[in-house]
């Protein structure tokens, strides 16, 4: 009984999913052997039933995470933002390392698409991508300096349309104003003398 609550107290404190798994897969087993010898105990009884608890959750977020790991290589927009989602609800696994490394990769592939968006002028796409890399799950890498860059390149693509129609506005504006001071008469007798 000891051992199994050792094991599940340094569950505890492992940060890598495969690890609390075989510790907690462990404990239960000791669990299931004390509860063997002494059936009618209560403690090994919540203990077994909170590591039984433990060990399915761990189960399925491995499981998510190999199918997160498989829409990653399939490398389509729509398995990225299905792996997106996935790594999203495993959240509270956030400190394992695996977890964290194929976070920072899906991050690496989301900023690559909107690199890509940018350079092709697509700039709903662009933002798309960079407001996915301010979410859920990529918090916990930070923020990022790729992600402001790009959300400042990003903001200049929409400004350089608006700052080429300003300067031909005012260059309108300005042949205006030198057409109507100079006066018209003038202007026509610069450009077609008459003889």
């Amino acid at each position: 009984l000891e051992r199994a609550k050792n094991l599940i107290n340094q569950a505890g404190f492992s940060t890598s999913i495969s690890e609390r798994k075989r510790m907690v897969s462990e404990a239960t087993k000791l669990l299931d052997h004390s509860l063997e010898l002494a059936p009618d105990d209560a403690e090994i009884f919540d203990l077994q039933q909170a590591a039984s608890t433990d060990l399915a959750h761990l189960t399925t977020a491995e499981g998510q995470l190999l199918e997160a790991r498989k829409l990653l290589n399939a490398n389509t927009d729509s398995e990225r933002r299905q792996a997106k989602e996935l790594l999203s609800a495993l959240r509270e696994y956030n400190q394992d390392p695996v977890y964290r490394q194929m976070v920072a990769n899906l991050q690496r592939q989301f900023l690559d698409e909107a690199e890509i968006a940018l350079r092709d002028r697509r700039l709903r796409d662009a933002e798309s991508w960079i407001t996915a890399c301010k979410g859920e799950p990529f918090r916990i890498m930070g923020r990022s300096e790729e992600v402001w860059k790009l959300e400042q390149d990003y903001k200049n693509a929409r400004r350089a349309p608006i700052i080429r129609y300003s300067l031909l506005g005012a260059g309108i504006l300005l042949l205006l104003v030198i057409f109507f001071t100079l006066g018209y008469p003038r202007i026509i007798a610069a450009i077609a003398p008459t003889a």
